[in-house]
């Protein structure tokens, strides 16, 4: 099976690398402007035809679309910014997503977004004309990521998997990874020493996430989502375009995840954007697909 794919947002091409997994060849075209997700793409998919900012594509001069897929920006909708919603310009570039579905009138679709307020789910499902699946990523991998997905592919919800994939964050760990992943800050080992004396009473969150303790402030000024500590026992927080990722305590110390364990948390191949320095690696990825869910959703195709 050959089919033509147009990619929105298409970032470091997640959805093309799902496709290849299931052995699905394309043409793929993908919307993208960030120069690094971009490099990464053409580095594993040479032969991406490349269309540039989606503002500017005319869906009807595109040959016959049998797929049209996007994660158009989340930021305007997440609980954890400041919920604009689609007065956020990112958040409006999914109206560029509806348009271009119209200009294509593909076979078949895929919008990927974070969970968000209640009208806005209804007001996307307006336009697009179909409710969303919500799968979370803790099902294929060791990440809780909750993301909701619109698409009118005929997927049967009786095969996600029942149970949490058993994976967690101490089976992605990296064996020797560098020293400039470990957190130092004066007093630190002192409070992590007096910690373990007291005993490390792990605390679960409502989300299932267990955290060992949460760095006090005068020790290290950071968000509350820096400073808490996760046990390397628990799936990971969600993956975010940011290196001041999700930290775990490991024997005495203190680090953040690597960039090649956070492919891992996306269900990467390993080193996948290892062409990029570590804050373009953590953006990319943090911005890109659980690429296992995106297979699960892609093998109804079928």
């Amino acid at each position: 099976m050959k089919i033509t794919v147009l990619s929105l947002f298409d970032g470091i091409s997640c959805g093309q690398l799902a496709l290849r997994n299931l052995n699905i060849d394309c043409t793929y075209f993908a919307s993208e402007v960030n120069t690094h997700a971009i490099n990464v793409t053409n580095h594993h998919f040479p032969d991406t035809i490349q269309l540039g900012d989606v503002c500017k594509i005319d869906g009807s001069k595109l040959p016959s679309i049998d797929l049209l897929i996007g994660g158009s920006p989340c930021q305007g909708f997440s609980f954890a910014g400041r919920r604009l919603n689609f007065e956020d310009p990112r958040s409006k570039l999914f109206f560029e997503f509806v348009r271009i579905l119209k200009e294509t009138n593909p076979k078949y679709f895929l919008l990927e977004n974070v969970l968000m307020k209640k009208e806005c789910i209804d007001t996307i499902s307006s336009y697009l004309q179909i409710q969303p699946i919500r799968i979370n990523s803790n099902l294929f991998s060791a990440q809780n990521r909750d993301r909701l997905y619109w698409t009118n592919i005929s997927v049967d919800l009786n095969k996600l998997p029942k149970n949490l994939h058993p994976s967690k964050i101490k089976d992605i760990l990296e064996p020797t990874p560098n020293q400039r992943y470990f957190l130092r800050r004066e007093g630190l080992s002192e409070y992590i020493q007096e910690q373990k004396k007291l005993g490390l009473n792990t605390k679960t969150s409502p989300r299932g996430l267990k955290f060992v303790f949460q760095i006090p402030k005068e020790i290290f000024k950071d968000s509350n989502r820096a400073r808490r500590i996760l046990s390397i026992d628990s799936k990971c927080q969600t993956a975010i375009a940011h290196r001041k990722s999700s930290r775990i305590l490991l024997d005495d110390e203190i680090r953040r995840i690597t960039p090649l364990e956070y492919e891992r948390l996306q269900t990467l191949p390993d080193n996948y954007t290892s062409i990029l320095k570590d804050t373009y690696r953590y953006e990319t990825v943090g911005n890109g697909w659980t690429v296992k869910v995106i297979e699960f959703l892609f093998s109804f195709l079928k």
